[in-house]
């Protein structure tokens, strides 16, 4: 399993819906300009929030439920994994009992991430509830 990168529990195969602290109920309650709460997304790789280094993994995501949008990137209260993208020193972390296209059976996944986004590209969402939500 993906564990996520700042609390909340880890990504699962299909839908996954996001939980808020503040309100201690799920972020499609709550995801608002005051609020933390939702999954994060940069459009752009080159941003300083995507790490993506030694051990760590990119993806796209598919956002929808409540949706907050700025200029650097989106947050939303439901999320899905389209595709991901393993460095080679992270595929060997994975023995094949607990192999991670086992846990994620719907996803798409790339050894190369300049591969993966322009494959699976980068679309803002349109379901917006408020912008300004991230950068």
């Amino acid at each position: 399993m993906i564990p996520p990168i700042n609390g909340g529990r880890a990504w699962v195969d299909g839908e996954n819906v996001a939980w808020c602290h503040r309100i201690g109920d799920w972020a499609d309650k709550c995801l608002r300009s005051d609020c933390s709460c939702g999954f994060y997304s940069v459009w752009s790789r080159h941003h300083q929030y995507f790490h993506a280094g030694v051990g760590e993994i990119a993806g796209v995501i598919e956002m929808y439920g409540k949706v907050c949008v700025g200029g650097d990137g989106a947050r939303s209260s439901k999320a899905r994994i389209v595709a991901l993208w393993l460095p080679s020193d992270t595929w060997s972390l994975f023995s094949p009992k607990r192999s991670i296209r086992g846990h994620y059976p719907n996803v798409r996944f790339y050894h190369n991430v300049d591969n993966m986004v322009s494959k699976e590209g980068v679309k803002k969402p349109t379901n917006l509830i408020y912008s300004g939500g991230f950068g």
